[in-house]
């Protein structure tokens, strides 16, 4: 592989943003003509953000995959339409299951625009012709398009790069390596200048300081740099071989052997099991937190196929809070058998804890689970609020499916469980047809469902919508669908009419 031309890539990267740029600009100032309403709808932008993914990221993936390909020089499959097709979906749901909150974020900038240009309007008189027509005339506004479009330029086009890098290994069996370029901005971020030339390992974070806080990011964009590591980076990340960088980058390599295969998985659980004692005494009530750990363990190890090899619980979860979820995770798992195209040697990191940016999630790869979150909170007012609030000057929609108010704590786990149940790729449907039959119901029962909120709201009728409506989470994507569907099917005493039929749905394929 011959030397990397830093200024060529950063000369070809910049070209490439200001073309992503500038088809960016088009598509969010669509999204925000079509906002530019008293009671925005949030569709218009989530398509719009995945509009502008699948156009940037299919091509930043195919042209990182030619060329790792070209410099390996090894023979592996080249992308053809099938193949790109499938890029396609994949970044599909990749937005709408990493991009939710920032699409939120976005929509919430725009509806509190609206409202203050409403209350200004309503202040000097005009008539609603005239608020319609300064909407229309503030909403749509270019420079904030073009701010949405730069930044989500660099996270698309790394993001492509990503994938690619990550097809092109499994398809190899080869060990990557990646390298941090900085995009020669005017003002640079001087930790995005100091990152590069040192290369580490593609499945490996680079770490920035934000704030005192470090900041875990895989490429240049990740979100999980937040504001301040990425809004108008220009950086792009290139894959690289390890003997590229073991040749090119000796001081990153001292004192550590070749890498060639990934670490081996453990072979047994870190956790300790529960006695035969502990066993008879049953699940729910510990008496200390090292022991409620040990029964989440136990509970997942005795009746699913998953296998705990760590476990971590946050520092505000109680011992309370967590006999009462061990409990809830007894009687679901119990309940409820776990997809069949699960590896049942899977080993699984168990979490508590939830973030800033997630109540819980579940991670998986192809036929594993990795690391299951049910964490330690949820979005108590959310789940408890009307489902359409019209008592104000606007309507307000929740954002959650509901629960009763005795069961509102255990809304992340029973959510998080749904996805436990049946991880949607396309390998696992491929060697589960089984899986396909259900997903493909579980999405003529979300089209029917999207076809009778969308007649509701047009005719206004907010009583029958409060009958039907699951939350604008569920709205996401099918995988939030079902999962918000299921946990007000478990939590709520009065479930609306399609959260009864998810889960109806859900013990048709997988109750015991």
């Amino acid at each position: 592989m011959k030397k990397i031309n830093y200024s060529k890539v950063r000369r070809s990267a910049q070209e490439d943003l200001k073309k992503y740029e500038r088809f960016g600009i088009k598509v969010f100032k669509e999204a925000l003509k079509l906002q530019a309403k008293p009671n925005p709808s949030p569709l218009p932008m989530q398509a719009a953000y995945i509009k502008f993914y699948q156009k940037v990221f299919v091509d930043s993936a195919k042209k990182e995959f030619d060329r790792i390909r070209q410099d390996n020089q090894e023979k592996a499959y080249v992308p053809d339409d099938f193949f790109l097709n499938t890029w396609r979906e994949w970044i599909k749901d990749w937005v709408l299951q990493n991009l939710g909150t920032l699409i939120s974020g976005v929509n919430d900038t725009t509806l509190k625009q609206i409202q203050e240009i409403l209350a200004d309007g309503i202040e000097q008189g005009l008539n609603p012709f005239q608020l319609e027509r300064l909407l229309l005339k503030e909403i749509p506004n270019v420079a904030r398009a073009r701010a949405i479009a730069r930044t989500e330029s660099t996270r698309a086009y790394n993001e492509g790069k990503k994938k690619s890098a990550d097809d092109w290994a499994k398809q190899t069996g080869t060990s990557l390596w990646k390298i941090w370029i900085h995009g020669g901005a005017k003002e640079p971020r001087f930790q995005h200048i100091q990152a590069q030339d040192k290369p580490i390992r593609a499945d490996q974070p680079f770490v920035f300081t934000t704030k005192g806080v470090e900041v875990f990011m895989d490429k240049p964009g990740d979100i999980k740099g937040g504001a301040a590591q990425t809004i108008n980076c220009s950086c792009v990340v290139v894959y690289i071989s390890e003997a590229y960088a073991r040749r090119n980058f000796p001081n990153a390599f001292t004192g550590l052997a070749p890498l060639t295969r990934p670490a081996a998985p453990l072979t047994a659980p870190i956790i300790p099991a529960i006695s035969e004692q502990q066993q008879l005494e049953g699940f729910r009530y510990a008496k200390t937190l090292d022991e409620a750990k040990k029964i989440s363990s136990n509970i997942l190890e005795q009746n699913t196929p998953l296998r705990v090899s760590k476990i971590f619980v946050g520092s505000e979860m109680t011992l309370e809070k967590l006999n009462r979820y061990n409990d809830q995770l007894d009687k679901l798992t119990k309940e409820y058998k776990l997809s069949p195209h699960l590896d049942e040697k899977s080993q699984i990191s168990l979490l508590y804890q939830s973030t800033n940016k997630s109540y819980g999630f579940v991670e998986s790869y192809e036929t594993r689970i990795t690391k299951i979150n049910f964490g330690h909170t949820t979005a108590t007012q959310a789940r408890l609020a009307q489902r359409v609030d019209t008592s104000g000057f606007y309507t307000k929609y929740a954002s959650k499916s509901k629960a009763d108010e005795e069961n509102v704590d255990l809304a992340t786990l029973t959510h998080e469980f749904a996805h436990v149940i049946s991880i949607k790729n396309d390998y696992a449907i491929y060697k589960h047809p089984e899986l396909k039959l259900f997903w493909d119901e579980m999405a003529k029962l979300k089209r029917k469902y999207r076809k009778d909120v969308k007649a509701l709201v047009i005719d206004k009728n907010y009583s029958e919508l409060n009958n039907v409506y699951l939350g604008d989470y569920a709205d996401a994507n099918i995988n939030e669908f079902m999962a918000e569907g299921f946990a007000e099917y478990k939590l709520s005493s009065n479930p609306t009419k399609y959260a009864v039929e998810i889960g109806k749905l859900i013990d048709k394929y997988f109750k015991k």
